[in-house]
C-alpha cells in the first residue's frame, strides 16, 4: 500500500476516501513524526475536543491497516511509503530521471477542505509550490543536459514541460528556459519572454538562422554492443569541453578496467549528433603500436591515406584546417622512456588549428597542451538507481534473462560493487557469474580473491578478458624498480602515508608520483595513497614469487607500525590525543596486519596490544580488543602481562562483566604485589574499586579507592591520583555527600587539566555534572556536559560521547523537555547497545521509561522499565535496581494499583538504604505520600511530604523544574482541606529522618482502587 499525493490524494489499493484523515497521512508522510498536541491544533483548531478528533481520525486509519499509524508516547508517525518521499529520495540520490518520472502532478492537486485553518491551508500551498519548484529545476537541468549533448528536440520538450509546471518560475529560470526554447523555435519561447518582462527582464531574441544542408560527415567509430551506463557528469562536462571549450587535448586517465575506452567512444557518439566536427570523428586503437612510425601508420590507415614516403606530411595535409576529432585509445605503452611517439601530438595540434584529440591512457602524457580528467569507479549507493548497481543489473540480465534485483539482492550487489571499487570491467565480469551463482555466493568468491573475474566470450578483446590480463598489461610496462616498489606496496592494507612507503618499500616521492601518474596508485582521503583492491591482490602475488623480498617487506611493515603504535600510545593521554587517535584510526588496518604477522611472537604481540588498548577502548573496537588481549594474555610471560590484565579487566568492566573484571584485576594485583610494582597495584585497586562501585558496594569501593590513592601518592603518580580521587568523589556523590564529593572531583579535575589529559577531563566533568544536577544547577551541569561531549567527540570516543549524550537527555528530562530528552536517550541507547555496554543500556532504558511516565504513556514506560530492571538485576546493580523499582512503583500509582506500587517502593527503599542513597530514598518517600493523599489520608501524606522536604533541604537537592509545579499543587490541595491540621502534621514530619518516614509510610495497606 502506498500513499499517492502528487496529483490526486488517495491510498493505492484501498477505497478509503475520508479527506481529513488522508490529509493527516500526507502531512505525516512529508513532515515525519509529530507531537499529538501539534496535530490537534493544526487539524482541529476549531473542534470542541481536539484530542478526541485526532483519536477518531487515527482509529479510522488503523481500520484500513493497523500498521499505517505508529505512535511512541506523544509522537505520531506513518509507516506508509509515499510518492513524495520517493520523489525527494530520488533527488537526494541524484537520480533526476526517476525523480521526474515520479512527479505525476501538483501536490494534492485540487484538494480542499472547507474547515481547514489558515496554517494548514498555507502548508498545503507552500508544499505544492516547493515540490513543483523542485520538479521544474529537475526538468530544466535535464533539458540543459540534453541540449549540451545535441538532443535539441528532447531538450525543448523538457523545457516546455518545466515551464508548464505549477507555480511561478524564477527570473533566472526564465532566462535559462528561453535559451533552449528559442533555439528550438518553440512557441512557448514568446510566452516566457513576455513573462520575463513582468520581472523587468528583457530577453533578447536571436535572429532565426537558415540552416544549410549539412555536408556528409565521415565517422569511423566502433559499434557499441552494450548500453552505456552512468557517468552523466563526465559526459556533460567533457562534451562541453569538446564542442565549446578551448581545450584541444583531453586525456581520460585511469587504471585498467575503469571504463576509459567506453566513455571515450560514448563521447564520440554524442558528438556525432552535434555535427560540430565537420571534418569527421575517428577512433584509432593504439594497443599494438609501440613506435612513432606505427602511430602515424595507424592514423593514416583509419583516415584512409595512401602509403607515402612522407606519411606525416600526407597526414597533416589530410587534417588541415578541418574541424576534426581524433580518439587515440590506449596510449600508455607509447610513454616509455626514450619513445618519441608522444611528441607527435603537439606537432599535429600546432599544424592543424581546428583539430581536437581525445586520448585514453593509464598514464599522463605530460604535455603542455594536456587537460587531464581522472576517472574513478562508478558511484555505489544503497539504491537500485546508482550507476554501479544499474551496470551490474543490466549485465546480469544479459547472462541470465530472468535475473531480477530483489531487495535482498540489492544489499549483496552493493557490496559486490564496493569490493570492486566501482570498476566497470570488474563489475561486468562479476555480473556474468549470476548464471551459476547468487550475488551472495559471488561476494564469498570475491572475498577469497579476484580470480573469477574473467570471461570466455570470443568477441571480447584479449586484454579485457580478465582483470589479471588488465593488470599484466600495466605490469609489463613498468621498469624493474617500479615493479619492485609496487609489489612491496601491496603489503599495506587500507592505504599508506608517503613516509611509510619510503621506509617499508623504499619508494621515493618521485616513485610514488610516477606510479600515481600511471594510475597504479591513487590518492585517497587525507592525502593517503591507496591501491585498488584488485591491483593490490595481483601485486601481492608478484611479491609472493620473491620469497626473500616478501619476508623482509612484511617484517619492515610490522616493525614500522609497532613503532608507530608505541609512539601514539605515549600521546593518547595528552592534549594531542585527538590527533593521535585519528592517526591510529587511519592505520588501524595496517596495525592489524602487523598483529597477524606477530601472532606467535609473545613479546611483540604484547607490546603492540599494550600500545593499542587505550585507543581500542576510546574508539569502541571492543571485539578487536577482546580478541588480541586474549591472545596476548595466553602468550605472555613477561611483566607486560600486568598491563594486559588491567586492560582485560577494564574491558570487562565497561561491558558489565563484573565477575570477569574482578578476576583480571585481582590477578594483576597479586602479580604486582609479588613484583612490588606500586603503580600497577594502584591501577588494579582502582579497577576493583570501580567494580564494587558499579554494584553499589560503597564501603568496599571506598576502602579500595583509598588504598589506590595512597599507593599513587607515594610514587607520586598524578594520573593514578586523579583516577582515585575521581572514584572517591563519585562514591560520595552517589551517597549524596556533596560537601565531600565536590572538592574531591574538583581536585581530580585540576590534576587532569595539569596533565592536559582530554579523556580524564571529560570523565570528571561527567561526575561533576551529576552533583550539579542533584543540586538543581542545570545550567552549570549542561555547560560541563557540553564541554565533556566536545572533548569526547574530538577524540572519537564512542562510549564517552554516548555517556555525555545520555546525561544531556537526563537534564532535558528534568527540565521537562521530553521530545529532546527522548531523542538524546534513544541515540545513547543505540550506541550503548552497539558497544555491548549493558550498564549503559540499562541507564538509557530507565530514563526512557521515566520520559514515557511523564508523558503518561504507561504501557511504554512499563516496557522500558522492566527491560532496565532485568539488566540491572543480572548485573547486581543495587543503585540501578533502586531507581528502576522506583519507576515501576510510580507507574503502578498512575494505574491506581497501590498495592503493587508499595511492593516496588519497599524494594527501592531497601536498596537505597543499603547503599546510603538518601536522595533515592527521599523521592520514594514522596511517592508514598502521593499514595496516602490519593487515599484521602491527609495527615499521613502531609507528614511524609514534610519528612521528604526536610531531607531535600539537608541534602541541598531541590525538586526538578519538571516536577516542581505538580508537587506544589499536591501540597496546596492538602493544606486547603484543613490548614491547621496541615501545619501541625507538617511540623511533626519535619522532625523525622528518612528511616522513620519509610517505616511510617510502609506500615499501612491502602485501599485498592480499580
Amino acid at each position: 500500500m502506498q500513499l499517492q499525493t502528487l496529483g490526486n490524494l488517495r491510498l493505492e489499493t484501498s477505497d478509503f476516501s475520508r479527506p481529513k484523515p488522508l490529509l493527516l497521512l500526507a502531512y505525516l508522510a512529508v513532515e515525519g513524526a509529530k507531537e499529538r498536541r501539534h496535530l490537534q491544533e493544526l487539524f482541529w483548531s476549531a473542534a470542541a475536543d481536539r484530542a478526541m478528533s485526532l483519536r477518531v481520525a487515527l482509529s479510522q486509519l488503523r481500520q484500513v491497516s493497523p500498521e499505517i499509524i505508529l505512535s511512541e508516547g506523544q509522537r505520531i508517525q506513518t509507516s506508509l511509503k509515499s510518492d513524495v518521499a520517493a520523489f525527494l529520495q530520488a533527488i537526494r540520490d541524484g537520480d533526476l530521471e526517476t525523480a521526474r518520472g515520479l512527479y505525476s502532478g501538483a501536490f494534492l492537486d485540487g484538494f480542499f477542505l472547507p474547515d481547514w485553518g489558515v496554517e494548514l491551508e498555507e502548508w498545503v500551498l507552500n508544499t505544492r509550490d516547493t515540490l513543483a519548484g523542485q520538479a521544474r529545476a529537475i526538468s530544466l537541468k535535464l533539458a540543459e543536459r540534453e541540449f549540451a549533448l545535441g538532443q535539441v528536440k528532447t531538450a525543448v520538450q523538457l523545457a516546455e514541460d518545466a515551464y508548464r509546471l505549477a507555480g511561478t518560475a524564477h527570473p533566472e529560470e526564465l532566462e535559462r528556459l528561453y535559451t533552449i526554447l528559442q533555439a528550438g523555435d518553440s512557441p512557448v519561447a514568446f510566452v516566457v519572454r513576455d513573462e520575463a518582462r513582468d520581472f523587468g527582464l528583457e530577453l533578447k531574441a536571436k535572429q532565426p538562422q537558415i540552416k544549410a544542408i549539412a555536408p556528409r560527415v565521415a565517422y569511423q567509430l566502433p559499434t557499441q554492443r552494450t548500453s552505456f551506463i552512468g557517468r552523466d557528469l563526465e559526459r556533460l562536462e567533457l562534451s562541453r569541453a569538446l564542442s565549446e571549450g578551448s581545450e584541444r587535448l583531453l586525456t581520460l586517465l585511469g587504471s585498467g578496467g575503469i571504463g576509459k575506452t567506453r566513455l571515450a567512444l560514448q563521447l564520440a557518439h554524442d558528438q556525432m549528433a552535434e555535427q560540430f566536427f565537420t571534418g569527421g570523428i575517428y577512433f584509432i586503437p593504439l594497443e599494438a603500436a609501440t613506435t612513432l612510425d606505427q602511430v602515424v601508420q595507424s592514423l593514416g590507415g583509419v583516415l584512409g591515406l595512401m602509403a607515402s614516403p612522407k606519411p606525416m606530411d600526407v597526414l597533416l595535409e589530410r587534417i588541415g584546417q578541418t574541424r576534426m576529432l581524433l580518439v587515440l585509445d590506449n596510449f600508455e605503452q607509447l610513454l616509455t622512456e626514450g619513445n618519441q611517439a608522444v611528441l607527435l601530438i603537439p606537432d599535429i595540434l600546432n599544424a592543424c588549428p581546428n583539430l581536437k584529440i581525445l586520448v585514453t591512457s593509464r598514464q599522463r602524457l605530460d604535455l603542455e597542451e594536456e587537460f587531464v580528467w581522472s576517472l574513478s569507479g562508478l558511484s555505489v549507493a544503497q539504491a537500485n538507481s546508482s550507476d554501479a548497481v544499474v551496470l551490474f543489473t543490466e549485465r546480469a540480465k544479459r547472462a541470465r534473462l530472468d535475473f531480477a534485483l530483489t531487495q535482498t539482492d540489492l544489499v549483496d550487489v552493493v557490496q559486490i560493487c564496493q569490493l570492486l571499487d566501482g570498476a566497470p570491467l570488474a563489475i561486468e565480469l562479476a555480473a556474468a557469474w549470476v548464471r551459476t551463482m547468487s550475488p551472495k555466493q559471488i561476494i564469498a568468491a570475491l572475498q577469497q580473491g579476484f580470480d573469477l573475474l574473467e570471461t570466455g566470450l570470443r568477441n571480447v578483446s584479449q586484454r579485457h578478458r580478465s582483470l589479471k590480463m588488465v593488470f599484466e598489461h600495466s605490469w609489463n610496462l613498468l621498469g624493474v624498480q617500479h615493479q619492485a616498489v609496487l609489489a612491496q606496496l601491496a603489503v599495506f592494507e587500507g592505504g599508506f602515508q608517503r613516509e611509510a612507503a619510503q621506509v617499508i618499500a623504499g619508494s621515493s616521492l618521485g616513485m610514488l608520483g610516477s606510479l600515481f601518474d600511471k594510475s597504479l596508485v591513487f590518492r585517497g582521503a587525507g592525502g593517503r595513497f591507496e591501491l585498488h583492491a584488485f591491483i593490490r591482490q595481483y601485486a601481492y602475488e608478484k611479491l609472493e614469487l620473491q620469497t626473500k623480498m616478501l619476508a623482509e617487506t612484511k617484517a619492515h611493515h610490522a616493525q614500522f607500525f609497532l613503532a608507530f603504535a608505541e609512539q601514539a600510545a605515549l600521546q593518547i593521554n595528552t592534549s594531542e590525543a585527538a590527533f593521535w587517535c585519528d592517526r591510529l584510526e587511519q592505520e588501524h588496518a595496517n596495525i592489524l596486519v602487523a598483529l597477524r604477522f606477530y601472532t606467535q611472537d609473545a613479546a611483540h604481540v604484547s607490546r603492540l596490544v599494550c600500545a593499542l588498548t587505550d585507543f581500542w577502548q576510546i574508539r569502541g573496537y571492543f571485539a578487536e580488543a577482546q580478541e588480541w588481549l586474549g591472545r596476548a594474555s595466553a602468550l605472555e610471560t613477561t611483566s607486560s602481562s600486568l598491563q594486559i590484565l588491567e586492560a582485560l579487566g577494564t574491558l570487562a568492566l565497561h561491558q558489565g562483566n563484573y565477575e570477569t573484571a574482578t578476576q583480571h584485576f585481582s590477578r594483576a594485583l597479586k602479580l604486582a604485589r609479588a613484583s612490588k610494582d606500586s603503580a600497577v597495584q594502584g591501577n588494579a585497586l582502582f579497577g576493583l574499586a570501580s567494580v564494587s562501585l558499579d554494584q553499589g558496594q560503597y564501603l568496599a569501593a571506598r576502602e579500595l579507592a583509598n588504598q589506590a590513592l595512597g599507593l599513587q601518592q607515594s610514587l607520586p603518580n598524578q594520573r593514578g591520583m586523579a583516577q582515585s580521587l575521581g572514584i572517591l568523589g563519585r562514591i560520595a556523590s552517589d551517597q549524596n555527600d556533596y560537601q565531600t564529593s565536590k572538592p574531591l572531583l574538583e581536585q581530580a579535575l585540576g590534576l587532569w587539566r595539569n596533565l592536559n589529559d582530554t579523556r580524564g577531563i571529560a570523565g570528571v566533568l561527567i561526575l561533576l555534572t551529576a552533583v550539579a544536577v542533584d543540586q538543581g544547577d542545570f545550567g552549570k551541569a549542561k555547560a560541563m556536559l557540553e564541554e565533556s561531549l566536545e572533548r569526547r567527540l574530538a577524540l572519537g570516543d564512542k562510549r564517552g560521547a554516548s555517556i555525555a549524550l545520555g546525561n544531556l537527555g537526563h537534564i532535558a528530562m528534568n527540565l521537562g523537555h521530553y521530545p529532546e530528552a527522548r531523542k538524546l536517550r534513544l541515540q545513547s541507547l543505540s550506541e550503548r547497545r552497539e558497544l555491548g555496554d549493558k550498564r549503559g543500556v540499562a541507564y538509557a532504558l530507565n530514563d526512557l521509561g521515566l520520559i514515557a511516565l511523564q508523558e503518561h504513556d504507561l504501557e511504554l514506560a512499563s516496557t522500558y522499565s522492566h527491560q532496565a530492571l532485568e539488566i540491572r538485576r543480572s548485573l547486581r546493580d543495587t543503585r540501578g535496581i533502586a531507581a528502576t523499582t522506583q519507576n515501576l512503583g510510580s507507574i503502578a500509582v498512575l494505574r491506581l494499583e497501590y498495592d503493587i506500587a508499595i511492593e516496588y517502593f519497599k524494594e527501592s527503599l531497601e536498596a537505597a538504604f543499603e547503599i546510603s542513597d538518601r536522595l533515592m530514598a527521599t523521592v520514594t518517600i514522596e511517592q508514598l505520600a502521593t499514595i496516602a493523599a490519593a487515599q484521602n489520608q491527609t495527615t499521613r501524606a502531609t507528614k511524609l511530604f514534610a519528612a521528604a522536604a526536610a531531607s531535600r533541604k539537608n541534602l541541598s537537592t531541590p525538586l526538578t523544574p519538571a516536577s516542581q509545579h505538580t508537587h506544589t499543587a499536591k501540597l496546596e490541595t492538602l493544606r486547603q482541606k484543613d490548614p491547621i491540621a496541615f501545619e501541625s502534621a507538617w511540623a511533626i514530619g519535619q522532625t523525622w529522618n528518612l528511616e522513620q518516614a519509610a517505616q511510617f509510610g510502609l506500615v499501612f495497606k491502602p485501599e485498592l482502587v480499580r
